[in-house]
């Protein structure tokens, strides 16, 4: 994860040269939307999860980081499924996010929740 967000935070200074208020704003908002309690850490996750999956963004890095982190927070494998193929038209993106929940059908009940 740190690797992660060293990129992000990487990208997010070159925003800053080539364009100073967009990355303000999308600084000042993930800042907002994160630390706000309105929302649980789970639905963060999956929102965050959707924009890396989007077609427009597609950044597979930060997808398998944001499904750990969902199945982390509590999201079933079932609800991650659900909201790649609703939101999201990128097949590839669906057929990489059905790799990953594969690779760990081995802690997937029959509810198709992750569990010990």
């Amino acid at each position: 994860m740190v690797a992660e967000w060293a990129v992000a935070a990487e990208q997010m200074v070159d925003l800053a040269r080539v364009s100073p208020e967009p990355a303000n704003i999308m600084a000042d908002w993930t800042d907002v939307s994160w630390n706000s309690g309105v929302l649980d850490r789970k639905l963060k996750e999956l929102i965050y999860l959707t924009f890396d999956a989007t077609p427009t963004h597609i950044f597979l890095p930060g997808l398998a980081g944001h499904v750990h982190r969902c199945l982390d927070a509590g999201a079933t494998a079932r609800e991650i499924t659900h909201l790649e193929i609703t939101l999201s038209p990128s097949i590839d993106t669906v057929g990489r996010s059905f790799e990953l929940l594969a690779s760990l059908s081995d802690r997937t009940n029959s509810h198709g929740e992750i569990g010990p």
